[in-house]
């Protein structure tokens, strides 16, 4: 007896062991992870202050509103390679990786040329068609950015999808240091602006991307995937990815150009230096979100539902805890910090501070509903999660921002956020599969 128990106890403390040093391993990988994505988000948010400090309102009203077009495009990205690439380099193409990630290397060369192209050509057109001559420039240094930008991602996320983030941090240090590096030269010679701000993020992109190839030790990776093949995947997934991903960009993005549109471009300025400061919690979950979509993609192979839900509960739980911990410090410093970034030229909108934060909280916390959906392979239901929020704030913001202006705005962004939220718990409560099934085969 005495000895079953002492058997007993051994195991336990086995596993016990065990568990602390998975956990430990998963809070190292989440703490790279988390730096990663601030180098790359603490570069994009010098670019984005420096520029704040130094040109007109106007001027940088313009730069918001190709910031926005600019991330549409990164949107697109995302939805139709990079989550399906999370997704299916987990499952489908586990023993293959190298050569699926070879094919993906290919198809985005040659079609990045191809955008570069047609930026250009659009660019020439556009130069009669009578737009905003900054916003112009702003959009043509975006659009030649993207593809090297995009590249980077792609080079980054393949560790990721191996959840190996350590080798993702060595190019997001690369990165940070070229855009530092690049910020004060731009600047010493009076040189920085909307265009030259997004060629430079196009250039340290690409160099940090080029040293990660050069460092790749893959096994076989001239042995590409078939391409074709390889797009049917990604499009069968990707085109409800697209659809949400696009969903996503209009409570974030659709604001400038209403502002713009209603009240000018320089109270266009005013809501992107606001909206700067969610700018590093939001690179930070979407860094946690990229590790934890190819964890819940592996154990979707073999997990209940119902064990899949605790993990989301979890998952939820940290996000939404993490906007907390960035926003309660920043409410209380919040008028200081605003002074020192933008030297007082945009201290008359500090005080929308407190709803930009419960905004982004609720936002935080639709992630991991959303994250489980995508790691199942129900894209379609991420779709009606976000197209809820969507309706919302372009049928309530529509209204409100033409009357209030940023407040309005802001409180239309609540109320989607908190749609999308209880939309999505629904879903997964309501239309997920039985508790007693695997999730491997569920594909809609």
């Amino acid at each position: 007896m005495s000895s079953t128990v002492y058997g007993h106890s051994a195991v336990a403390q086995v596993n016990s062991i065990a568990n602390r040093r998975k956990l430990g391993r998963w809070a190292r990988k989440g703490g790279i992870a988390t730096l990663d994505q601030g180098l790359i988000s603490g570069s994009n948010f010098l670019v984005s202050i420096l520029l704040a400090r130094w040109l007109p309102a106007s001027s940088y009203g313009a730069f918001g509103i190709a910031f926005s077009f600019y991330l549409l495009i990164l949107v697109a990205y995302e939805a139709l390679v990079l989550e399906p690439m999370s997704v299916l380099g987990p499952s489908v193409y586990h023993d293959s990786m190298p050569g699926y990630f070879a094919t993906l290397l290919r198809l985005h060369v040659r079609y990045g040329c191809l955008w570069i192209a047609v930026s250009v050509l659009g660019y020439v057109i556009s130069k009669w068609s009578g737009l905003h001559p900054g916003v112009l420039s702003a959009l043509l240094g975006a659009t030649i950015a993207a593809p090297f930008v995009l590249l980077f991602w792609l080079v980054r996320r393949s560790w990721y999808v191996q959840l190996r983030p350590a080798r993702a941090l060595l190019g997001a240090g690369l990165y940070f240091s070229f855009v530092l590096g690049g910020l004060f030269v731009l600047l010493n010679r009076h040189l920085l602006s909307p265009f030259t701000g997004f060629l430079l993020m196009g250039f340290a992109a690409l160099v940090a991307a080029l040293i990660l190839l050069f460092r790749a030790d893959w096994p076989g990776i001239r042995n590409g995937a078939h391409a074709q093949t390889v797009v049917s995947e990604h499009w069968q997934y990707g085109r409800w990815a697209l659809a949400s991903f696009a969903l996503m960009w209009v409570p974030a993005n659709l604001c400038y150009g209403l502002t713009g549109l209603f009240h000018g471009v320089s109270e266009t300025a005013n809501l992107r230096a606001l909206m700067n400061c969610a700018l590093p919690l939001r690179q930070t979950l979407t860094s946690a979100g990229i590790l934890a979509l190819p964890f819940m993609a592996r154990k979707s192979r073999s997990s209940t539902w119902k064990h899949l839900k605790r993990l989301t509960v979890l998952i939820a739980g940290v996000f939404f805890g993490l906007a907390l911990l960035y926003w309660i410090p920043f409410m209380v410093v919040g008028k200081t910090v605003f002074h020192v970034l933008y030297r007082g030229s945009y201290d008359n909108v500090q005080h929308y501070v407190p709803l930009v934060a419960l905004a982004s909280c609720l936002q935080a916390a639709v992630f991991a509903p959303a994250i489980l959906m995508r790691a199942t392979r129900r894209p379609r239901l991420v779709v009606w999660t976000y197209l809820s929020s969507a309706v919302v704030v372009s049928a309530a913001g529509i209204v409100l921002t033409r009357l209030f202006g940023i407040t309005g705005w802001l409180w239309a962004v609540v109320v989607s956020a908190t749609t999308a939220l209880l939309v999505a718990c629904w879903l997964v409560r309501e239309k997920a599969p039985q508790e007693n099934l695997v999730c491997a085969e569920v594909f809609e």
